[in-house]
């Protein structure tokens, strides 16, 4: 299980609910204007808030965008309005919102975080990969982003590659249960793979994103009986 940062709270008013957790319905169309008040940014944001935790994703999306139209610099807004834009589906807001958090916070985990798992539920896993090492190289001792890379990898097949990924998370925090457990399993891999003769280093540590989509490559299977059966054609023909 990979823990967001501050201890997997990445709900936009830091609740009790994940960045991409579930959740079940939406309000029936957005909040009614608050006639005849002066709301703050911050104001606006709390409200969002409520209505979040209340499952009301587009009530709490229009709430974010009227902070941030309030306060332009405000991170967590921009972030929160990514998150709500990405649960309702709204793709080039929510992206915009997180790239917004970046020029505002170039080392914000939870936007590269965020970012990479918009472009992900969209099949778009080049460019999740590259969002991942550009938060790495913002955030060179980030072990949370190396672990959701090395999980990353790990699914798609990359042994090496994910291996490498939760080496280098363990240097910052040694003694993190799931990275070691991690880090084992991708080795007991490479070394059954190895034992099978199919396994590839060279193959495995090719770039995906120098390859299209990440898919890892399979051994290319021969038939024995289709060699035999050209060299008895070649016998034959000589015979001839």
């Amino acid at each position: 299980m990979i823990m967001t940062p501050e201890d997997g709270q990445d709900a936009p008013d830091g609740g009790s609910n994940s960045p991409d957790g579930p959740l079940s319905g939406t309000a029936d169309g957005p909040e009614p204007p608050v006639l005849g008040q002066d709301i703050s940014a911050e104001e606006w944001y709390q409200k969002g808030s409520v209505h979040w935790d209340e499952r009301k994703v587009e009530w709490a999306a229009n709430c974010f965008e009227r902070a941030v139209e309030k306060d332009e610099e405000m991170e967590k807004g921009w972030l929160a309005l990514g998150i709500a834009k990405k649960e309702n589906g709204d793709f080039l807001d929510a992206l915009t919102a997180f790239n917004r958090v970046i020029d505002l916070n170039p080392r914000s985990e939870k936007a590269y975080y965020n970012k990479h798992q918009l472009l992900l539920g969209y099949d778009i896993k080049k460019d999740a990969l590259r969002v991942l090492d550009d938060g790495i190289d913002a955030n060179p001792s980030s072990f949370f982003l190396l672990q959701v890379k090395g999980e990353l990898l790990k699914e798609w097949g990359y042994w090496g590659g994910a291996l490498e990924a939760f080496e280098k998370a363990l240097e910052f925090n040694p003694q993190h249960k799931v990275l070691l457990y991690s880090r084992d399993l991708c080795m007991e891999e490479i070394e059954k793979r190895s034992k099978k003769g199919f396994f590839s280093r060279r193959k495995e540590r090719r770039d995906p994103e120098k390859e299209g989509e990440p898919e890892p490559e399979e051994a290319e299977v021969v038939d024995p009986e289709e060699g035999e059966d050209d060299q008895v054609e070649a016998t034959e023909v000589s015979n001839r």
